[in-house]
């Protein structure tokens, strides 16, 4: 259930307690550190990471153990370490602009920009629910390559349409999380294969954004390489979406 702010966020409770070594999460303090953060953003900062924290070095320190090869699991640990730092600095960026946006579109256009700048995704956008007789979903923010991909797209959020069959329409009818992680094969992007292969998307993810039990919208991100996103990723980037429209 949603509730309305009144000032300061509900902080969530998570279960368990984490499992990161010290020199590992010392690691990743240090590499996240940003000077003069405010309570605010301190909070949703908190928010923002905690859960998927655990989550990704938990799946990543089990696929390590399963591995025979000690160097390659450095080298693995390694990669985990870059990708977690890579979606925490996102993450944070993201909730400095959701505290400092003195608008609506300033926020959705900030985040988009910051998902691609600084998360190294190849096109990221936000959407909004129309009520024409379309079920059109109007794209309001982007960033990336290839923009014109959304000019063409014509996304529906209704279940009539073959154009409301895709990723976008489908989070937004069951208000969960959808990604396609290989947009090759993928039969929800058959509408828009030929146009997101040639721009180089691979793979992406909608985040269906709703506030108050009503259907706002979308943020998606589309990423250059297949398999791109993971349950704990689309956690954390969850987790955000829950921050936003608490606020």
């Amino acid at each position: 259930m949603d509730h309305h702010s009144s000032g300061c966020l509900p902080v969530r409770k998570f279960p368990g307690k984490s499992s990161l070594p010290h020199d590992v999460a010392a690691k990743l303090a240090d590499s996240i550190a940003q000077p003069e953060l405010s309570q605010r953003e301190l909070q949703i900062l908190k928010i923002a990471s905690g859960r998927g924290l655990v989550n990704i070095y938990s799946d990543m320190t089990q696929e390590n153990s399963d591995r025979k090869k000690p160097q390659e699991a450095v080298r693995t640990t390694e990669q985990e370490l870059s990708r977690l730092n890579r979606i925490l600095q996102t993450l944070y960026q993201c909730n400095h602009a959701l505290v400092h946006a003195t608008d609506e579109h300033e926020l959705f256009q900030s985040v988009c920009q910051i998902l691609v700048e600084v998360g190294g995704l190849r096109l990221a956008w936000v959407g909004r629910c129309e009520d024409d007789l379309e079920k059109t979903v109007r794209p309001v923010a982007k960033a990336g390559y290839g923009l014109d991909y959304l000019e063409h797209a014509k996304i529906s959020w209704g279940e009539e349409t073959e154009r409301g069959q895709g990723p976008t329409g489908i989070a937004l009818r069951t208000g969960k999380p959808y990604w396609v992680k290989d947009t090759r094969i993928d039969p929800s992007l058959a509408p828009w294969r030929t146009d997101a292969i040639a721009r180089g998307y691979a793979s992406c993810v909608t985040l269906p954004l709703i506030a108050y039990g009503k259907r706002i919208g979308n943020l998606s991100f589309y990423a250059g390489e297949p398999n791109a996103f993971n349950e704990s990723t689309i956690e954390q980037y969850s987790v955000w979406r829950t921050t936003w429209r608490t606020a």
